[in-house]
Protein backbone atom coordinates (compact mmCIF):
# COMPACT_ATOMS: atom_id res chain seq x y z
CA UNK A 1 0.00 0.00 0.00
CA UNK A 2 2.76 2.43 0.87
CA UNK A 3 4.53 1.60 -2.39
CA UNK A 4 1.35 2.25 -4.42
CA UNK A 5 0.77 5.51 -2.54
CA UNK A 6 4.35 6.62 -3.25
CA UNK A 7 4.05 5.56 -6.88
CA UNK A 8 0.92 7.66 -7.31
CA UNK A 9 2.41 10.74 -5.68
CA UNK A 10 5.76 10.53 -7.46
CA UNK A 11 5.39 9.05 -10.95
CA UNK A 12 1.70 9.89 -11.23
CA UNK A 13 1.63 13.18 -9.32
CA UNK A 14 1.56 15.46 -12.35
CA UNK A 15 -1.24 13.62 -14.13
CA UNK A 16 -4.47 15.46 -14.85
CA UNK A 17 -7.81 14.07 -13.62
CA UNK A 18 -8.54 12.07 -16.80
CA UNK A 19 -5.08 10.51 -16.81
CA UNK A 20 -5.31 9.77 -13.08
CA UNK A 21 -8.43 7.71 -13.82
CA UNK A 22 -6.49 5.75 -16.46
CA UNK A 23 -3.55 5.26 -14.09
CA UNK A 24 -5.91 4.10 -11.35
CA UNK A 25 -7.50 1.59 -13.75
CA UNK A 26 -4.07 0.29 -14.76
CA UNK A 27 -2.99 -0.07 -11.11
CA UNK A 28 -6.17 -1.99 -10.27
CA UNK A 29 -5.48 -4.44 -13.10
CA UNK A 30 -2.04 -5.08 -11.61
CA UNK A 31 -3.54 -5.81 -8.16
CA UNK A 32 -4.57 -9.43 -8.69
CA UNK A 33 -5.06 -9.97 -4.94
CA UNK A 34 -7.54 -7.06 -4.70
CA UNK A 35 -6.01 -6.22 -1.29
CA UNK A 36 -3.52 -3.49 -2.14
CA UNK A 37 -5.67 -0.82 -3.78
CA UNK A 38 -8.33 0.99 -1.74
CA UNK A 39 -12.01 0.22 -2.22
CA UNK A 40 -13.40 3.38 -3.78
CA UNK A 41 -16.80 4.85 -4.55
CA UNK A 42 -17.97 5.45 -8.11
CA UNK A 43 -15.90 8.20 -9.73
CA UNK A 44 -13.10 8.06 -7.13
CA UNK A 45 -9.50 6.98 -7.63
CA UNK A 46 -6.58 6.03 -5.42
CA UNK A 47 -5.77 9.77 -5.38
CA UNK A 48 -8.68 10.39 -2.99
CA UNK A 49 -7.01 8.18 -0.36
CA UNK A 50 -3.81 8.03 1.67
CA UNK A 51 -2.18 5.29 3.73
CA UNK A 52 -2.53 5.93 7.45
CA UNK A 53 0.99 5.57 8.90
CA UNK A 54 -0.34 4.13 12.18
CA UNK A 55 -2.62 1.43 10.74
CA UNK A 56 -1.32 0.87 7.21
CA UNK A 57 -4.90 1.13 5.94
CA UNK A 58 -6.27 3.38 3.22
CA UNK A 59 -8.16 6.42 4.54
CA UNK A 60 -10.02 9.09 2.53
CA UNK A 61 -8.55 12.57 2.40
CA UNK A 62 -10.61 15.06 4.41
CA UNK A 63 -9.78 18.76 4.35
CA UNK A 64 -9.94 20.28 7.83
CA UNK A 65 -13.00 22.34 8.73
CA UNK A 66 -12.25 25.99 7.91
CA UNK A 67 -13.43 28.76 10.18
CA UNK A 68 -13.54 32.37 9.13
CA UNK A 69 -10.80 34.32 10.94
CA UNK A 70 -12.03 37.08 13.20
CA UNK A 71 -10.72 40.57 13.58
CA UNK A 72 -11.21 43.98 12.03
CA UNK A 73 -8.64 43.62 9.26
CA UNK A 74 -8.41 40.54 7.12
CA UNK A 75 -5.23 39.92 5.13
CA UNK A 76 -6.56 38.00 2.14
CA UNK A 77 -3.06 37.43 0.75
CA UNK A 78 -2.25 35.19 3.73
CA UNK A 79 -5.47 33.19 3.82
CA UNK A 80 -5.41 29.51 2.94
CA UNK A 81 -8.82 27.92 2.60
CA UNK A 82 -8.24 24.16 2.78
CA UNK A 83 -9.29 22.24 -0.31
CA UNK A 84 -8.74 18.61 -1.20
CA UNK A 85 -5.71 19.57 -3.31
CA UNK A 86 -4.14 21.83 -0.69
CA UNK A 87 -4.69 19.18 2.01
CA UNK A 88 -2.93 16.53 -0.09
CA UNK A 89 -0.07 18.88 -0.98
CA UNK A 90 0.48 19.93 2.64
CA UNK A 91 0.55 16.29 3.75
CA UNK A 92 3.18 15.38 1.16
CA UNK A 93 5.27 18.46 1.98
CA UNK A 94 5.11 17.81 5.75
CA UNK A 95 6.02 14.16 5.28
CA UNK A 96 9.02 15.01 3.11
CA UNK A 97 10.07 17.80 5.48
CA UNK A 98 10.17 15.39 8.43
CA UNK A 99 12.73 13.30 6.52
CA UNK A 100 15.02 16.35 6.31
CA UNK A 101 16.10 15.44 2.79
CA UNK A 102 16.27 17.61 -0.32
CA UNK A 103 13.22 17.55 -2.55
CA UNK A 104 11.80 19.54 -5.44
CA UNK A 105 8.05 20.08 -5.31
CA UNK A 106 6.49 21.40 -8.51
CA UNK A 107 2.96 22.29 -9.45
Amino acid sequence: RVFVYCLCWSVGALLEANDRMKFDTWLRRQDSSKRIMPRVQEGETVYEYYVDSRTGEWQPWKPPQWTYPGGDKLDFSNLLVPTMDSTRAQHVIRTVHRQKGPVLVVG
